[in-house]
């Protein structure tokens, strides 16, 4: 019994080492807090939004099941129960977030309720076995069991994610009977709202999903027939040992519903894949499939209206190579900390790229902080945009620093590239050439200099032999007119890294690298200060057919 709770505990503060690097950390350290847990607790039983005898009336049955259970239950065995039971509604009682907001019913409850059920076991005996409908007890029980289903089903019918993002606030419903989500999801059921069975989708039956659970619902409620035998037993059966009854027909009934759940779970991912957000993050799934890596890594940063945990879980599931990632908030109240990027980027150190996918991101949205620093640190090499699903993008990461090479050089219009940094000098094709690039933008005061347009920066790779451009990438600058896209304004100095991507059939020989501005709207290149050139010689690069075995490289 104790062994796969050691098991979990241990896997448990092993996660923790590895995600928030303590045993301790739980990723609720800055906002956990602890307080007197009255107010929880009666929440916790009776409010309209988590109330446990709300959503489940029939447990208001154990009250009269405590006394039985008194006189059955070994001592030890009633204590422990009451105490565990305890425990769980007064701890959660007493914690900042104690009703789990965003869930149907006390959710924290829930590994209580089979210890709960112990005491309402005795009431429900003596229904079974004495079935006169005129008894009142019978009534009573009968309409508390009616009702607690009627409630759940109405969470099951309706997804209560589409009623809460309706209130103004995640707790708005808590204490206020004028929001009661069983009635709000009744309202919804009668004006026709959507109804979220996955077997019924679009007014359309699926029954390769509906069977398995009814099969396996048929199969529970015969075996629980076949075992109460509604008060009639003979004493062969009373007489016989459990060890001497025939497993056969047990086992069978458990590999039939294994089974079907499987086929149940399989029918339900294809579903899944059918919906109208499935079908827009398709394309993205494409991309990861034909182009990443064992090598790489998988980051995903959210708004703050989006389920990480769901979306993170649907791209593990889908993905053919499954990429180590990390997901998280990247804005609003729940954003990522501070130090929780930082480690996110040492975990990532190893990787030799990166895929930084932007959640719903559109072309009108400001840098994010993780864009931001990914362009500055790493070396973008290509991004591509979905439509209704994110951006992703893709960064090679320095295995190796070098030193920078100060520069220096103004170009019209007010912006002056300080220093570069080459980063391997050697490479193959296929290979990514890595440069960084330091510009600087004239101050506020003299910014009317500054174009008033975007202004981009290219990154070119030209043969030697021919002049012919083998790889290029331009990156955005800096636009006056759009500031919040802008990722350089007047008076700042920011370093962009360039990830040129080799064609695979690259000739070999020596390759210059050139850089320069051009505006976006005209392709007009921007010439330099004091100089008629157009563009900035940097360095001679080598391109060969192999790598040298005892060469450190930074290609790829």
């Amino acid at each position: 019994y104790a062994l796969p709770i050691v098991l979990t505990t241990v896997g448990l503060l092993a996660f923790n080492l590895l995600r928030f690097g303590s045993l301790s950390e739980t990723g609720y350290t800055q906002e956990i807090s602890f307080s007197a847990p009255w107010v929880g607790a009666f929440g916790l039983l009776f409010s309209p939004g988590n109330g446990l005898f709300i959503y489940s009336p029939v447990l208001i049955l154990l009250f009269f099941g405590l006394r039985p259970a008194w006189k059955q239950l070994p001592r030890l065995y009633f204590w422990l129960i009451v105490s565990i039971s305890l425990f769980y509604i007064l701890f959660y009682g007493s914690w900042f977030s104690w009703g789990g907001t965003w869930g149907w019913g006390p959710r924290f409850l829930l590994p209580i309720l089979p210890l709960l059920m112990v005491f309402v076991a005795s009431n429900l005996r003596f229904t079974i076995y004495d079935l006169r409908l005129k008894n009142p007890k019978h009534l009573i029980i009968g309409a508390l069991i009616v009702l607690s289903l009627a409630v759940n089903l109405l969470g099951l019918i309706i997804d209560f994610n589409d009623y809460y993002n309706q209130l103004s606030g995640n707790d708005n419903f808590v204490f206020n009977w004028g929001k009661f989500p069983p009635l709000a999801h009744w309202r919804i059921l009668q004006a026709g709202g959507d109804i979220d069975l996955i077997w019924l989708q679009g007014n359309h039956l699926h029954l390769h999903l509906l069977l398995p659970p009814a099969i396996i619902l048929l199969m529970a409620t015969l075996n629980l027939v076949s075992n109460l035998g509604f008060g009639v037993s003979s004493d062969a059966t009373k007489n016989q040992k459990p060890e001497t009854r025939n497993l056969k027909p047990k086992v069978a009934a458990l590999a039939i519903s294994v089974f079907l759940t499987l086929l149940m779970l399989a029918g339900a991912s294809h579903l899944a894949l059918a919906t109208e957000q499935s079908q827009a993050d398709a394309a993205l799934l494409e991309v990861l499939k034909a182009e990443s890596r064992p090598a790489d890594a998988l980051l995903t940063a959210m708004p703050p209206f989006a389920d990480a945990q769901e979306f993170s879980t649907w791209l593990m599931a889908w993905q053919d190579r499954r990429l180590p990632g990390y997901t998280w908030i990247e804005y609003g109240p729940r954003a990522i900390q501070t130090d929780e990027r930082e480690r996110i980027w040492r975990a990532t150190g190893n990787a030799r790229r990166v895929w930084l996918f932007e959640r719903w991101l559109t072309h009108a949205d400001p840098l994010s902080q993780s864009a931001r620093y990914l362009e500055q640190n790493a070396f973008p090499v290509q991004e591509v945009w979905f439509e209704k699903s994110g951006k992703l993008g893709l960064y090679a990461l320095a295995r190796s620093n070098a030193p920078k090479i100060p520069l220096d050089t103004p170009f019209e219009g007010g912006l002056t590239l300080l220093d570069f940094a080459l980063l391997n000098e050697q490479l193959i094709p296929g290979d990514i050439l890595k440069l960084r690039l330091t510009w600087q933008a004239e101050a506020v005061n003299a910014s009317a200099n500054l174009p008033p347009g975007p202004t981009i920066a290219f990154a070119q790779l030209v043969a030697e032999a021919d002049g012919q451009v083998a790889a290029q990438q331009d990156r955005l600058l800096i636009d006056l007119q759009a500031v919040k896209q802008s990722p350089l304004l007047p008076g700042q100095t920011i370093t962009q890294g360039y990830g040129l991507r080799l064609p695979e059939d690259l000739s070999p020989g020596a390759y210059f690298i050139i850089v320069g501005l051009y505006n976006a709207a005209t392709t007009q290149r921007l010439p330099r200060a004091n100089n008629p050139d157009d563009f900035l010689y940097l360095s001679t690069v080598t391109v060969n057919n192999e790598r040298d075995p005892n060469e450190l490289t930074n290609g790829e």
